[in-house]
């Protein structure tokens, strides 16, 4: 390998090396993969690493003669890197662009032999201190423990950490991977740890932790021992539990294993590789597109993340290097218990979530590079930045809407709390309703930006949570882009710069009420018949201490807090109350049977009551708890079961009757106060529907909505005009080479249209500036589109832009 030979910034140097020089002893080169960089992605569904430990223990041949056994290793090639630096400076750090799998494996698998040699060498030594006579015995096994010491320690030594660059705890990892690192720090350098309590906090950090750990319990001497061509050398019936120590065939069992490991070291480091490296940013990105089909291998973000970065100079580019970390950090979470297999969000879950709310834009997890592209592919920097900057804002909302991150307890007031968790929790992990994720993270964040009230915020959680009982057998097709439309409208009434407070909060309040209205005309007439048959097919509405499982739980749970949250705001017309906290729970009346099927467990016979009650309730018979029920009356609905009451002391008919009968009542009374669209006569007595949606605007601007606004739609649904403000524009000229270019603005690429925060003479002025620059460019036969639909061909719209900023100048001068 050479040394400190200069090279330019543009040229691309080739050289081929082994995956053990990569690694080489002596040598201050280390490897970083930034955060911002595609994270470690090989796992054992996909038995990446289970291949690579495959092709390098098959590769292997041991030659045994009388000189002892001896490995011989083979060559094989693994393919291309790609680094950014100087490879021929031996102390220079490279920055990984491709090929961070196989080095990562490739490491994590040297730190797996270093700690079984270690490990294997404190086995040995521990088994000699706890025979009778130890002293007898440690000669002849002496020289075993400190090869086995030695070869694992260099390894550590000399591979895995660099040599002039101590790390705080004694060690530096010589691949220096941003995301993972103090997981890979663990498990390789930290010495008698738990590997099981290493907890991942995303889903590299867990795909590190399982290659690591299958690989190093693959290198046991029991495992390898099943490998025929190991076998004979590592005999399995000679182990410490059946040989004693002094035992000829245990020594020389031992003696082969560490020949056997440390020849599987010697052919991981044989592998040859082939590095290019380069100085320049740009070059290495696109020499790293070219290699990959131009990213079609690629995953769609990575493929978002790399055009990104390639398009951005120095400067701005640093800014998104440090933004798309703090993304990958606040999607993540330190896991603290078991929990689900999944406890983070990746990025694809993210970017689609934020494609629809943010961008408006709809598609698949499979379509967002081409959405991205759609929007961005003529962008300026600054137009970047700000895409980067509005996905770093709506990381909080996606991670409370996931249960992440805490809800914002400053704008969701504690009243609130309980019951918008316990929605959440039901409508994402319960009745996964994946259709309502983007308006739920978009209402999250208009609610964190004080753009939607907390009661409003409630109100469509629990709209959203009985809605999805009677959409479960309609089509997707016929709903979801209701759903997504008004997550759209919800995020683009937040952003700044366009309305004042007030006006923000009486949007977002009709946004929602169209919502209802919308999707109450999607389901229908509901007639009680329905939910009887919902009630009678499956189990998904009963709930049992004894029997049943956690959706059911979960789903009983929540629409008994609906019903009673309700009926409390009608008895007190106001927000919801400690009366509805989460300290309240589900009794049975008639007592929980531990037989299937019970009619205990119908939700005819349940009550949603706080847990003092619930408590008190315990063990006592049906007359005992309604005295109790009467006297603490809590919540609002016991009042009103007197009748039901008294069925309960008949006969078993009667109660099954009875309690079937409130169970329709419960579901059948949810539909038509929550979701059932309310309606009214006409003159001539034919009933009609009333709209729920109406603008509750200043009068001055819904007269403008309703006038002049509406007037100037374009491409846009019904009730959705806004879109119309909050989109951004580009003006375009056609080139001599037949293609649109963008005419810079004064400040960026891309315009939008002032809106309500402009008032009197200032705002005329700032819309005569607009009116004068839209005009001027279209007499130069440019055109004008939307900033989302790129350079794609359509109608020229500056006429439209004209239109409504004249519009608007009446409003201001009236």
């Amino acid at each position: 390998m050479a040394t400190n030979t200069a090279i330019a910034d543009d040229q691309i140097e080739p050289s081929l090396e082994t995956l053990g020089n990569l690694f080489l002893p002596g040598v201050d080169k280390s490897f970083k993969i930034p955060q911002y960089q595609r994270d470690y992605s090989w796992n054992l569904t996909e038995k990446q690493p289970q291949q690579f430990f495959k092709d390098i223990i098959s590769r292997i041949k041991l030659d045994d003669t009388d000189d002892g056994l001896r490995p011989i290793c083979q060559s094989y090639f693994v393919g291309t890197m790609i680094f950014k630096g100087n490879w021929n400076k031996n102390s220079s750090s490279m920055e990984v662009i491709d090929g961070q799998q196989r080095l990562t494996t490739t490491y994590l698998f040297l730190g797996a032999l270093s700690n079984r040699f270690s490990d294997t060498s404190d086995l040995i030594a521990d088994k000699i201190r706890s025979t009778a006579n130890p002293q007898d015995f440690a000669e002849k096994w002496e020289d075993l423990i400190k090869t086995y010491n030695l070869y694992g320690d260099e390894i550590k030594n000399n591979r895995l950490q660099t040599p002039k660059k101590p790390y705080e705890r004694g060690t530096r990892l010589r691949l220096e991977i941003e995301t993972g690192a103090d997981v890979m720090g663990a498990l390789i350098f930290d010495k008698n740890k738990d590997n099981k309590s290493i907890l991942p906090k995303c889903q590299a950090e867990k795909n590190i932790i399982d290659a690591y750990q299958y690989i190093y319990d693959n290198l046991s001497i029991q495992s390898l021992a099943a490998f025929p061509k190991f076998a004979k050398y590592l005999e399995s019936s000679d182990d410490w539990d059946s040989q004693p120590v002094s035992s000829e065939g245990l020594y020389r069992k031992y003696s082969n294993y560490s020949t056997i490991l440390y020849g599987i070291f010697e052919q991981l480091c044989n592998p040859s590789v082939a590095i290019l490296s380069m100085q320049s940013e740009k070059q290495s990105n696109e020499v790293f597109e070219s290699l990959n089909s131009k990213g079609k291998g690629l995953e769609q973000v990575d493929l978002i993340k790399n055009n990104l970065f390639e398009r951005l100079t120095p400067n701005p580019l640093n800014r998104a290097h440090e933004y798309w970390g703090k993304i990958k950090d606040g999607l993540s979470e330190r896991q603290k218990s078991k929990g689900p297999v999944s406890p983070w969000i990746n990025l694809e879950q993210f970017f689609s979530l934020y494609w629809i709310a943010i961008e408006g834009t709809k598609g698949s997890r499979n379509s967002l590079y081409r959405s991205y592209i759609k929007a961005y592919k003529q962008a300026d920097e600054s137009a970047l930045i700000n895409f980067l900057e509005r996905a770093l804002d709506f990381v909080p909302d996606v991670s409370a809407l996931y249960g992440k991150q805490s809800l914002a307890t400053e704008n969701i007031y504690q009243d609130y709390l309980d019951h918008a968790k316990e929605g959440l929790h039901y409508l994402v992990k319960v009745q996964v309703a994946r259709q309502s994720f983007p308006l739920l993270a978009s209402a999250l964040h208009a609610c964190r930006k004080n753009a939607l009230k907390p009661s409003l915020f409630i109100e469509l959680i629990d709209y959203l949570a009985v809605a999805f009982l009677f959409l479960r057998d309609i089509r997707g097709s016929k709903y979801t882009s209701i759903l997504q439309d008004t997550a759209h409208c919800l995020a683009s009434a937040v952003r700044d710069g366009y309305l004042n407070d007030d006006i923000k909060n009486k949007m977002t309040a009709w946004y929602i009420r169209n919502l209802e209205d919308e999707l109450s005309d999607v389901i229908g007439d509901v007639p009680r018949k329905t939910i009887k048959e919902m009630l009678h097919d499956n189990t998904d509405f009963e709930y049992s201490n004894h029997t049943g499982d956690e959706k059911a739980h979960a789903r009983v749970r929540y629409l008994l807090r609906i019903r009673c949250y309700r009926m409390i705001l009608a008895q007190k017309n106001q927000g919801a109350g400690t009366e509805a906290a989460s300290t309240w729970n589900v009794e049975h009346i008639l007592p929980d049977s531990k037989e299937e099927d019970s009619m205990t467990h119908q939700l005819g016979n349940l009550l949603w009551i706080d847990k003092a009650t619930n408590d008190e309730c315990k063990n006592k018979s049906v007359p005992d708890k309604l005295k109790i029920y009467q006297r603490k009356a809590s919540n609002p609905e016991i009042a009103e079961l007197d009748d039901f009451f008294k069925s309960l002391s008949g006969s078993k008919r009667e109660q099954r009757a009875a309690i079937e009968r409130r169970s329709e009542d419960i579901l059948y009374s949810l539909y038509n106060d929550v979701v059932k669209k309310q309606t009214t006569k006409d003159a001539s007595g034919k009933e009609i529907s009333k709209q729920r949606a109406e603008p509750h605007y200043n009068d001055n601007f819904e007269h403008f909505i309703s006038t002049e606004g509406k007037r100037f739609q374009y491409e846009i649904r019904k009730n959705h005009w806004y879109h119309s403000f909050s989109s951004d524009y580009v003006c375009e000229s056609l080139g001599k080479d037949g293609k649109k270019h963008l005419v810079q603005y004064p400040k960026s690429a891309s315009f939008g249209l002032p809106f309500i925060t402009l008032k009197g003479d200032s705002g005329i002025e700032q819309i005569d500036i607009l009116l004068n620059y839209v005009d001027t460019q279209l007499s130069n036969n440019y055109t004008f589109s939307r900033a989302e639909k790129g350079s794609q061909s359509g109608d020229n719209i500056g006429k439209y832009i004209i239109k409504m900023l004249k519009c608007y100048r009446n409003y201001l001068e009236s």
